[in-house]
């Protein structure tokens, strides 16, 4: 574009900026929503800023037109700068929220703390917003290792992380949720659970996690419904709000009044919730939370499996809530006979509502909808601001419609939402709105690369390694495409061409995170750790909550021999989830290589954290052996809590002195007594034993055992059965293949061969007179009763 249209264009733009300025309807934000062309929207910008350097609405129009660049570090600059100037506005929620795109890849994203607190002391800020700037305070916290700001945070927050758990409650799969259990119907000791027998109140495995209750470690079966229990000191007579995070069902209780309910089952969009508002007296009350695992989709902003996180907060019709003080959550079941029933009143509470006049209120609050994953309600806005743009102008909305460019932000936008969906035809609708994006702008970096992605899907290699080199060639200052460059290349294993890519990444943005990490997999792959060790270094330096590059950093030190820096490494990414049993494996093995620290303690950690993972009880009581103490109870647990992997069972039972099937019979009695070939003159052979056992776990796993005895009387006998056959040849394990031939000798020596039925065991030293026995275990991770039902359909004949 030349300079004086350039000039013109600028003017143009100016001029209609400062129309809309007077009337107070539009900003340089809003223009950019109506399909301004991007170039004359920066000028507008920086020229409002020349004016008004604080202007929030023109620091997020070129924060957004820098992300479309491609420049995050650029964009995030923006942003932190509006939310500054306007804290107390929609755009402070929505930019916070959406600050954690910049989380994985720029170094200045802690600029975001003074930030959060500049938020917390402005006057007239929404609890919403608030809440947001605490939650990314309390990340901060975690990220120091600062327990005492941490706790305050947490406090701060609302959360309740003292729960009594129980659980699973099975009957029919997702419709659980709307059956009454025990549970519902008063506090007790005890429960029966389906397929597990009694079930008792106890607490997190581990603890809360970043403030989430846990059901993963509590049962070996991790689906169905579990309850949580506490119970809550309110300090006065008031109005509360509990606000609700979590991707499963989840329905909660006050005192016997329902607050809250997430029917993920029906499917409920939104992750958070919006609070439910009740009032109360003073006074204990009991907080009862029935929750459902969503086994159909989860979300990345759950850091559990299969849990929640409850917050309780007071209500101020001014500013809409607020911490609680004096505020206690204990989980004790002695405190059930200070709650009294009654008092407790539901109030229904409302979002706010956004504005017809305004185009950027309406894009914060779809930003918001997105980062919730209330994905229906936010594609219903941009949808309508799509269609309504055409109306707008420097004067506000018209009736008349006017032909207008492409909004690349709202198209963008729309296909965000679309494609975090993650259904089938939403899927496709997020192609779209790409496609067009790229059409009206080629140099739109997040739509290129999305278009790219979906290229190498289809394998349409080439295609997408010809998008990104281009769209490199235009915009070669952003880290972002040379990482996306450098996967495309590592997927076609084109060293020199990846390793190029990623240097030019790190010569972008020197401090990009996440071209570090990637750089740092490049060398171990290349069989470089020194580098990798020194890349990772780097990386945790600017990333302490960086737990698997802590987590890879161990490994790299580990296979160095540097075993002390190794544990040191892995203690730290304990540190961020400690709920990590192949973590504490390795600090173990660190610890055992390097003659110093505890490995009892290492197994004892994984035994508290994951009770019902049989590898803590197993390497606990092989150190104690090595040590000359008793581990046989060790070893029970183990097989325990494991029964279904069958190759383990036979190992666990001779160290843990179970080495007897209670409906086995006397086999020696049965050999003693055994047949001559006199008493069967037209048989071959006898069958001495046929016995076959099948145990069903409680996640529906079996195990299944089979013993043959057979006695042979001549040689077409021994020709008949001396080979026999067992189906499953992989999950299978072999507990006596024996032969005792007519002198009483017992052979163990076999030949197994494999074959396409199966395993074929040749016993040696079969002869006529001889008894051969093969007994032998299969198991089988079938997950549902009916796939068990239809892979096991032998039938079983018995005769006198």
């Amino acid at each position: 574009m030349s300079s004086p249209v350039r000039v013109l264009l600028v003017l143009s733009f100016a001029a209609r900026l400062a129309a809309a300025a007077a009337i107070d309807v539009l900003d340089t934000l809003d223009l950019l929503l109506m399909g301004e062309e991007p170039d004359s929207v920066k000028d507008g910008a920086e020229l409002v800023l020349q004016d008004d350097p604080q202007n929030p609405a023109a620091r997020e129009a070129l924060g957004w037109l820098a992300l479309l660049e491609g420049r995050e570090d650029e964009a995030q600059e923006h942003f932190f700068r509006a939310v500054l100037a306007d804290p107390q506005g929609p755009r402070a929620e929505a930019l916070l929220r959406d600050a954690v795109r910049f989380n994985e890849r720029a170094l200045r994203f802690r600029e975001l703390a003074p930030v959060c607190e500049e938020v917390l002391r402005a006057e007239g800020t929404s609890f919403e917003t608030r809440t947001v700037a605490r939650r990314w305070l309390l990340f901060f916290a975690r990220q120091d290792r600062d327990a005492e700001e941490v706790a305050r945070r947490e406090r701060e927050l609302g959360y309740l992380t003292d729960w009594l758990l129980v659980a699973p409650f099975l009957r029919s799969g997702n419709l659980d949720f709307y059956r009454r259990f025990a549970p519902e119907s008063g506090v007790r000791e005890s429960y029966d659970l389906p397929s597990l027998g009694e079930g008792r109140w106890r607490k997190m495995p581990g603890g809360a996690h970043q403030g989430h209750v846990a059901f993963d470690n509590l049962s070996p079966i991790p689906r169905g419904v579990g309850y949580a229990l506490t119970y809550v000191y309110l300090p006065r007579d008031g109005t509360y709000r509990l606000d609700l995070v979590s991707d499963d069902s989840v329905a909660v209780w006050l005192d016997g009044v329902k607050l809250l309910e997430r029917d993920a089952v029906a499917g409920y969009p939104a992750v958070e919730m919006n609070g439910a508002g009740f009032t109360a007296r003073a006074g204990w009350h009991r907080l009862l939370v029935k929750c459902l695992r969503n086994t159909a989709s989860s979300s990345s902003r759950i850091p559990v499996g299969w849990g929640f996180l409850l917050s309780l907060s007071t209500l101020d019709e001014t500013v809409g809530g607020g911490p609680v003080a004096g505020l206690e959550c204990r989980a004790d079941t002695s405190l059930e006979g200070k709650v009294s029933e009654g008092g407790v009143e539901p109030l229904r509470l409302e979002p706010p509502p956004v504005g017809r006049t305004s185009l950027s209120r309406r894009f914060h609050r779809a930003l918001c909808l997105l980062h919730t994953e209330d994905y229906d309600t936010a594609v219903a806005e941009l949808e309508e601001l799509l269609e309504e743009k055409g109306r707008w102008s420097a004067e506000g909305p018209s009736s008349e419609e006017t032909a207008r460019p492409e909004s690349i932000l709202l198209r963008l936008a729309l296909g965000w939402v679309l494609n975090a969906d993650g259904s089938e035809e939403r899927l496709g609708r997020a192609r779209t709105q790409y496609s067009r994006v790229v059409e009206a702008a080629p140099e739109t970096v997040p739509a290129q690369l999305a278009l790219a992605s979906w290229e190498t899907v289809e394998g349409k290699y080439w295609r997408a390694l010809e998008r990104v080199n281009t769209l490199a060639e235009a915009v070669p200052d952003s880290a972002r495409v040379w990482l996306a460059l450098a996967g495309l290349y590592r997927q076609k294993g084109i060293t020199p061409r990846e390793n190029e890519a990623l240097e030019r990444a790190l010569a972008a943005e020197p401090d990009n995170t996440a071209a570090l990490y990637e750089m740092s997999l490049f060398q171990r792959r290349r069989q470089q750790p020194r580098e990798a060790a020194a890349t990772l270094r780097r990386l945790v330096e600017l990333a302490p909550d960086h737990q698997t590059a802590w987590r890879d950093l161990g490994d790299t030190l580990q296979g160095l021999g540097d075993y002390f820096a190794a544990a040191q490494a892995y203690e730290r990414a304990l540190e961020l989830g400690p709920a990590q049993v192949d973590i504490l494996l390795e600090l173990a093995r660190c610890h055992r290589k390097g003659g110093f620290g505890d490995r009892l303690d290492d197994y004892a950690r994984m035994v508290e954290y994951a009770p019902f993972d049989y590898r803590g009880y197993l390497n606990l009581a092989l150190a104690r052996q090595e040590e000359g103490r008793q581990s046989s109870e060790l070893y029970r647990l183990s097989l325990e809590k494991y029964p279904a992997k069958d190759w383990l069972r036979s190992y666990l039972a001779w160290r843990s002195g179970i080495i007897h099937d209670e409906f086995m019979p006397d086999v020696e009695r049965l050999i003693a007594l055994s047949p001559e070939a006199a008493d069967y003159p037209e048989s071959d052979a006898v069958c001495l034993l046929d016995y076959l056992r099948l145990d069903i776990h409680a996640d529906y796993a079996y195990s299944f055992s089979e013993r043959r005895i057979y006695k042979f009387f001549s040689r077409s006998g021994v020709e008949r059965w001396g080979e026999m056959v067992i189906p499953d040849s992989e999950n299978t394990e072999i507990i006596y293949a024996r032969t005792i031939t007519p002198d009483g000798r017992v052979l163990d020596a076999t030949t197994i061969t494999p074959t396409g039925s199966g395993l074929a065991v040749s016993l040696e030293g079969a002869v006529p007179g001889s008894i051969v026995d093969l007994y032998y275990r299969s198991f089988s991770e079938v997950r549902t009763l009916y796939d068990m039902l239809d892979y096991w359909s032998n039938r079983f004949y018995f005769r006198e």
